[in-house]
C-alpha cells in the first residue's frame, strides 16, 4: 500500500515534470529511465532479508495465537461436558449437588466469555503490529531506495526518473530501465 502510494506520487510529479516544461525543452538530449521500486525492494538482500523477517515474525504470531485458541477450545469443549452432564444427571443429584454444578457452570460461561474477547483482542493487536512493523520496515527501504535513485540520477545525469507502476507506465525499453542497477547499487551500500 506505502509503495503504490508512494510510487504514484512520483509517476505523477515525474509527468507533471514532463508535459509542464520544468524539464528544459532547450536540452540537447533528454535523459529519461523507470524504476521498477517494488521489484528493486523485492529483489535486494535488505527487501528479501525484511520479508523473511516480516514472514517468522507471523509465523510466531500465529504460534501464539494457536497456543492460546487450543486452550479455548479445550475450555468450550469441558463447558460442554459439564452441560450435558447437569442435563443427564442432573434430575438424580441432590439439590446442593446441582446447584453448585450449575454455578461451576455459570463461572466458566463467563470465564469463557472473558477469554472470547481476550483472544480476539490479541489476534487484532496481533495483526496490527504486523502491520505497523511492515509498514515502518517499508518506509524505510523505501526512503534508502529512493537515496539510491538520487544517487542514480546525479551520476547518469538523468534529467527524469519515473517510477514504474501497473497503471502509470505500459512500456519500457529495456535500456532506459534502471531497475537492476538500483537494486546492484542498494545491495552494495548495504554491505
Amino acid at each position: 500500500m506505502v509503495v503504490r502510494r508512494y510510487m504514484s506520487r512520483i509517476a505523477v510529479m515525474g509527468f507533471m515534470a514532463f508535459f509542464f516544461g520544468i524539464v528544459s525543452a532547450s536540452s540537447a538530449e533528454l535523459r529519461i529511465a523507470v524504476v521498477d521500486i517494488q521489484k528493486a525492494i523485492a529483489e535486494s538482500k535488505a527487501g528479501k532479508a525484511a520479508r523473511t523477517m516480516v514472514i517468522r515474525e507471523k509465523k510466531r504470531l500465529e504460534e501464539k495465537f494457536n497456543v492460546r485458541k487450543e486452550k479455548f477450545e479445550k475450555s468450550v469443549a469441558a463447558i460442554r461436558e459439564l452441560q450435558r452432564e447437569i442435563q443427564q444427571k442432573g434430575a438424580i443429584w441432590r439439590a446442593e449437588e446441582r446447584e453448585r454444578k450449575e454455578v461451576d457452570l455459570r463461572r466458566r460461561r463467563r470465564d469463557i466469555s472473558r477469554d472470547e474477547d481476550e483472544l480476539k483482542r490479541m489476534a487484532q493487536e496481533s495483526r496490527g503490529d504486523l502491520q505497523s512493523r511492515q509498514r515502518r520496515i517499508m518506509g524505510d527501504l523505501l526512503k534508502q531506495m529512493n537515496d539510491v535513485v538520487q544517487v542514480i540520477a546525479k551520476e547518469g545525469k538523468y534529467d527524469l526518473i519515473i517510477a514504474k507502476t501497473a497503471a502509470g507506465v505500459l512500456f519500457v525499453n529495456k535500456s532506459v530501465e534502471i531497475t537492476d542497477q538500483v537494486i546492484k547499487l542498494y545491495d552494495k551500500k548495504k554491505k
